[in-house]
This record gives structure tokens, C-alpha cells and sequence, in this order.
């Protein structure tokens, strides 16, 4: 029997009642609702703690912040190596592994166990390398907009398409 493919989504403050049939109704978010009812959802899931490289740092080490130590937004390699990580271990079941977006990993070059990653500041230098100047967006930070709005720059090149 082949391995599933697995995808592991994370967000900042993301509650649980903003996707899918738990969303209120003037709420959009069909990739999302896709992916939900292709996989596996989880309606009473905790996290470990609110902050977001301490969560992090638990979903990668599978232990709980006050084991591994990691209690407020510090560099994740205090933490974290390269082994022992979830990314590690599925690579040593046999998966190709890549992280993602914003990780907040630090150095912020670090692997912590994934083959490969996609990090903000490579869509940055892609948009620069290719000839187009990145466009701040009306506000909130790195294309994350607090309110709905018109992208400043085509769908094909937001940082949402490119990741």
C-alpha cells in the first residue's frame, strides 16, 4: 500500500471556526474547505501554547513547550537540530520533505529535518530576479492583510499564488 500523502498546515492565529461549515457564511475559504473534507480535521485540538515558535517548536520536537524549553519567540535552533524533528523522522519512513511560508525558524535558514525549504524571502528575491518590485500591501505586514482587499500586484505573482 503507497504512503498518503501528508500536508501539514499551520496558521497564526487561526481559530477553528474559520473554515468550513463552522465558518460564518460571508466567510470564503474553498481551498481550505477542500483540503477539509479531503483529509482530516480536527474539531477539539489544543495548542501547546499561543505563542507561535514555542507551538512550532512542539509540533517539530513532539514534546510539550515546558520539556523542550521553549517559552516565548526565541531562536528555534536553541531547540531544535536537524534530527529527531517530525520532518527528520518522515524522512526516515521514506517522504521528501519541504517546509513552507513563514516558519519563523531561526537561523533563518534553518532546515530543522526538511529536505528542502520555501521561505518568504525567496519570494522576495524571485519577484526582484524576474523584474518586478515586491508591493507593500495596504496594510498588515508581508502581503498578510487584516482586511479583505484588492492585492497590489496581479493574482500570478502574490505571495499566496507563489507559495
Amino acid at each position: 500500500m503507497p504512503q498518503p500523502n501528508i500536508i501539514l498546515i499551520t496558521a497564526d492565529q487561526q481559530r477553528y471556526d474559520t473554515v468550513g461549515e463552522r465558518s460564518p457564511g460571508w466567510m470564503r475559504t474553498p481551498h481550505l474547505d477542500q483540503l477539509a473534507r479531503s483529509g482530516i480535521t480536527f474539531r477539539r485540538a489544543y495548542s501547546d501554547t499561543p505563542i507561535c515558535v514555542p507551538a512550532r517548536c512542539t509540533i517539530m520536537s513532539g514534546r510539550h513547550a515546558f520539556n523542550h524549553g521553549m517559552m516565548s519567540n526565541r531562536r528555534s535552533s536553541e531547540v531544535l537540530g536537524s534530527t529527531g524533528t517530525l520532518p527528520y523522522r518522515m524522512g526516515e519512513l521514506g517522504y521528501q520533505t519541504l517546509g513552507a511560508g513563514k516558519m519563523h525558524f531561526e537561523p533563518y535558514r534553518a532546515r530543522h529535518g526538511f529536505d528542502d525549504t520555501l521561505i518568504d524571502a525567496d519570494y522576495h528575491i524571485e519577484m526582484l530576479r524576474n523584474g518586478h518590485q515586491p508591493q507593500p500591501m495596504r496594510h498588515g505586514l508581508g502581503q498578510c492583510e487584516v482586511y479583505p482587499g484588492m492585492a497590489t500586484v496581479p493574482e500570478a505573482l502574490t505571495y499566496t499564488s507563489w507559495t
